[in-house]
Formats: C-alpha cells, structure tokens, sequence
C-alpha cells in the first residue's frame, strides 16, 4: 500500500479549523472512497477531484485501477468541504508517486477545484488563513491564484497562488514557481477632512464626537433629520486611529467574506439599514453566522432612528456593546466572535421627525410625543456614555474641514496614546473599580462629584459613565489629574435628562472638600 499524507485547512465563517488529508491505495475493486464527512459534501468532493485529476498532464493522467481510501481528520460535518479539494488531490497524486513528501512537508494547501482542474479562491477565508500559517508555523502555503494574498515576499520561496491543478504539481516537481496574485487589496481612500468640511457649524456636536473617538464612548443623538446626525457618526469614523496591521486583516477577512471584495484601509462605517434585528448577512450556508453588524468590525455602526429599532436590535447589541463579543449563528449553534463595534444611534423628537427643525412645525398628536418620549427614556438603559440634542445649522457655517480635522485627529491620537500607556485599553471599557483608580481627581472636581453621586441614586452604571467621559476630557487636553472642567463638560453630555444638577447649581451645593469620602479615589 502506498501511502501520503497533506495539510489542509477548512474556513467556518472568520474561524480556520486545521485539517489533515490522508490517502492510502490497496489491491481492491477501483474506487474513491472519503472518510471524515457526511452528506452529499462528500460525493460532490468525490466527482470535482476525480474530474480535475482527469485534466491532468493535458488528459493524460489516469489513475491506477486500485482502491483509493482518502481519510479526512477531524472529521467534518455540516460544513462546506470545497476547501478541501486541492488538498484531496494532492494526497492521491502524492500516493501514486507524482509528487514526494519532502516537497509537501510543512505546507498548506487549500483551494476548490473547478472541472477542468483550474483552481477557484477559497470564498474569502483569506484572513482567517494567513492566521493559521501564521499561528500554526507552516512554511508557506499552496493556493488559488486569487487567494495567494496571504502570502508575504519571503514565503513564496516554497509556496505560491496558482491559476490550477496541473501548474501547482510542476511547482511540487521543480519545473514551475510560484506565482503570487498582482491585484492590490488597497484602495486609496477620500482624504478624511472632506467628510469633516461638509458639517455645518454644529461646534458641539464636533466636540462630542473628537470626545466619542478618544474615549470611544457610544453616542446617542437627537434632533431633526436635517440636523445630519448620519454625517456626523461618518466624521467620528475618520477621527478613530489607522487601523493595525492584524485588524485591517480582520477587516479585509470579513469584507471579502461578505463578497465585498477590496476593503477600505480606513476604519469601517457602516449604516445598519435592516428593519427586522440582526438578519444573517447572505442567504448561504457557507455565511450563515456572519451578522449584518460583523460590517462595522473596528468601525463604526450608525443606527439611524434607534426608537423603532430598539426592541428587536438590543437584544443582540447589547453585548458587543459593553463586552466587545457577538454570539453569532453558525452551523446551527451559537458561536461567541469578538467584535469592536463603536456604535453610534440618532433618534427623532417626535413621530414625524419635525421636531428641533425651525424650519418645519411638528403635526405630532400629544399621544404620538408622548410615546417618543417614552422610547427615549427607555433607551437611556443601554450603554450610551454620550447624548446631545443636534440642529440644523445655516448653510453659510462651514468652516476648514482639513484644519480642524487634524487638529482634532491629532488630540485624539495623543489621548488614545495615554490611555494605552496607563491602563492597556480605552476608558469606555473601565469597570466601576477602576474608574477613579486609574487617574488623580483634584480637589474641586471631588468636591462636585460628591454632588454627581447623590443626585444619580439607583443609576449606578448611568452616572459612572460620567466619569469615564471625564478621564477621556483630561486625556484630550493632556491634563494630569480631572478637573472641574473636565466633570462639568462631561456632565453636560450625561444622556439622563433632570438626573443631574446644572453646573451652578451643583457647585453651589458641593459640600466642603474635608466632609467628602469617595473609596478608591486618589488626589493629587
């Protein structure tokens, strides 16, 4: 009996499940059986790799008239085992002597065979492969032509994408190269100030979101559609830093997952338009735990309207909102995908929307403005640090959107930067015990969060939000301790209307600074 032996991989949605593909041959009645999976996977596995194997050498190969046994470990069920074929092939080839083991040794191979032998991209798995070489110590990897993008300069010394069957065996022999795919996967993005300079006046919601960006707070904001609440949650996407080298990887993996193709370099925006939750995002089995929200990974998600969205969207938002993780459907189980999603939500005044615009009168019922507000109210129990009510500006309010873009992408940087080096992560992520740990508070900003704390009984999670946005104000303007400032401009953004006291009031009602007691608090 011959025996050989390859490695292989399967891609399930952004996850790479290493696989090892076995053939033996044996003195039995000619046939290709395939151990390690189910259904009818497995005899269109069997048709597509003895079709490609019969254009081999220009028609000229023919397989033994032997038993061909291929074992696939794990075994694979209820997933696609397209991916598998190229790795199928190699191993009975390999078994009947036309390639040797040393030339196999320690390489991937990954790729679906079309009929005629030429070999197909493994459907966006790209990403998720260059993970498992690069985690699981494989030299180099031997793959589709248009999936060969996983590979770096330095490996295709033994690896390489190839356009079929017949060019991957000869490089295998050391008659033929590997060849690596010349499309880019880069695309040159509109410069970031553009989106920035086509925002009317609106000063304060520009600080709100260079605030959203630093900290990464999720934003809640109200008013009129014409207030363009969708343009500033785009301008909050531009401000968040350059992606790293392993998250545009995440990013380019999902993308072409969904068919999207090339991906931006730039963080995602994405406006979540679907009315009914958090529908799969193609109707394919391959995809089916991919979530429509997966498309804002390391962007932003805008949810426009977020009143008449709430009930059937929280329930699955939550979560990636406060703890970076989705449970997504995959292969009819539930699977936990990390998910950094800076999520930005607008709602309307009222039910026609007119509500905040000067130019229009609201026709609302007293009953109709009455559920808004309703709505309102009941969406101050998910995880928005950040609320402001938003206006239409004049026409004539445009100011340089370069300069001030840069400006504030230049803070933004710098307070990102402080937050890495004192405690590893942002400060929207800080949990009750460490908000006042990880900065001094001074002296008068003690004094009136004495206040903050009394007024905000029975809204533990609400008014530490307060603070958290405090410690990214004192990181914008590069402070050492939080001041008073800082607490009162985070006060101003605190999404709980008639929760807390206004500025004056609260620091005529601060008691004595000796009289104060707040555990877990350092001064300066």
């Amino acid at each position: 009996m011959n025996y050989f032996r390859v490695q292989s991989a399967l891609i399930a949605g952004l996850q790479s499940i290493p696989v090892e593909v076995e053939c033996v041959q044996s003195r039995r009645l000619p046939y290709l059986s395939i151990l390690g999976g189910a259904g009818n996977a497995v005899s269109e596995l069997r048709e597509r790799v003895i079709a490609a194997l019969g254009t081999l050498f220009g028609g000229k190969f023919r397989l033994p008239a032997r038993r061909f046994t291929v074992q696939i470990t794990p075994g694979v069920h209820n997933l696609p085992l397209e991916q598998l074929d190229l790795a199928v092939a190699m191993a009975i080839l390999g078994s009947c002597g036309q390639i040797s083991a040393d030339r196999v040794e320690n390489l991937l191979f990954c790729g679906r065979l079309g009929l005629d032998g030429s070999l197909a991209s493994t459907g966006g798995g790209e990403a998720a492969l260059r993970r498992l070489i690069r985690e699981a110590g494989y030299d180099s990897a031997v793959l589709p032509w248009l999936g060969s993008e996983v590979l770096s300069e330095n490996q295709l010394k033994r690896g390489g994408g190839f356009r079929n069957l017949e060019s991957a065996v000869q490089f295998l022999r050391g008659t033929e190269l590997g060849i690596r795919a010349s499309r880019s996967l880069e695309t040159e993005a509109p410069p970031p100030g553009r989106v920035w300079s086509l925002i009317r006046g609106q000063e304060r919601a520009k600080r709100l979101i260079e605030v959203a960006a630093a900290g990464k707070h999720h934003v809640l904001l109200k008013g009129a559609a014409s207030a363009r609440a969708d343009l500033l949650a785009h301008a909050l996407s531009t401000l968040l830093p350059p992606l790293r080298s392993e998250e545009a990887e995440e990013v380019r993996g999902i993308y072409a997952l969904a068919g999207f193709g090339h991906v931006q370099p730039s963080r995602p925006f994405y406006s979540f338009a679907s009315s009914s939750g958090l529908p799969p995002l193609l109707q394919d089995r391959r995809l089916s735990g991919v979530e429509e929200i997966l498309l804002a990974h390391r962007g932003v998600l805008f949810v426009d309207q977020i009143c008449e969205r709430e009930k059937m969207l929280f329930p699955a938002l939550e979560q990636p909102m406060r703890q970076g993780i989705l449970q997504a459907r995959m292969n009819e189980r539930r699977v936990p995908i990390p998910l950094d999603l800076h999520v930005v939500a607008s709602s309307a005044l009222c039910a026609c929307g007119a509500e905040g615009d000067p130019r229009l009168v609201c026709s609302c019922r007293s009953m109709e403005a009455k559920r808004v507000q309703t709505r309102l109210r009941r969406l101050l129990r998910h995880p928005f640090d950040l609320s402001l009510m938003i206006f239409p500006e004049a026409a004539d309010t445009a100011a340089d959107g370069g300069k001030e873009w840069t400006a504030a992408a230049t803070r933004v940087e710098g307070a990102r930067e402080r937050m890495e080096r004192r405690q590893g992560g942002v400060n929207a992520r800080l949990r009750e015990g460490e908000v006042f740990g990880v900065m001094p508070w001074g002296e008068k900003a003690l004094r009136l969060w004495s206040v903050v704390d009394k007024r905000a009984l029975g809204q533990r999670e609400a008014f530490l939000a307060v603070a958290r946005v405090a410690l990214t104000l004192c990181d914008l303007r590069g402070g050492d301790s939080v001041s008073e400032s800082d607490l009162l401009e985070a006060m101003h953004y605190f999404p709980f209307e008639g929760a807390l006291p206004s500025g004056r009031a609260a620091r005529e009602s601060a008691p004595e600074s000796n009289s104060i007691a707040i555990p877990n608090v350092r001064s300066p």
